[in-house]
């Protein structure tokens, strides 16, 4: 049994606040915490799931105060529906996730994906957001570590 460590290193997410004139939120900001898979088996029957988070502090003078939108990008692969962690020229699939089950892709909203959306009710409103994380099983790749450079969009 060959043991083939890979990792997904999220901690490097970037965000960026788009103002729209519309929206009552008058300041954003957002913090990412590491998703980490850890060692991937490709022989083990269950996929390998992590969890990180995203959080999310916005003020308004106005409460309710309007609403923002997180996305995540493709990452690697330029598409939030097929993301991959690479280890040189070698991928690993993987993608992020809404919803614990894993059964809704966290992206921009293209593609079959989705961005979450949540409304400013506080003033100033925390918000803690789970990434739910999943590599799938049975891939063929080879040992080494594995890894993406995802950016955060926060439109407010």
């Amino acid at each position: 049994m060959t043991t083939v460590a890979r990792r997904l290193v999220a901690g490097s997410m970037l965000w960026a606040g788009l103002c729209q004139a519309v929206q009552a939120v008058d300041d954003c900001n957002v913090k990412t915490r590491l998703l980490a898979f850890g060692e991937y088996i490709a022989s083990d029957p269950a996929p390998l799931d992590s969890v990180g988070t995203i959080r999310v502090q916005c003020r308004s003078n106005k409460t309710p105060g309007g609403a923002y939108r997180l996305e995540i990008s493709g990452g690697n692969s330029g598409d939030p529906a097929s993301r991959f962690l690479l280890s040189g020229a070698s991928r690993l699939f993987y993608n992020l996730y809404v919803d614990a089950a894993r059964l809704r892709i966290w992206g921009d909203g293209s593609g079959g994906t989705e961005a979450v959306a949540r409304l400013v009710t506080q003033h100033p409103q925390r918000d803690i957001l789970p990434v739910y994380g999943r590599v799938p099983t049975a891939q063929n790749a080879p040992p080494g570590a594995y890894e993406d450079a995802l950016v955060v969009t926060l439109i407010f």
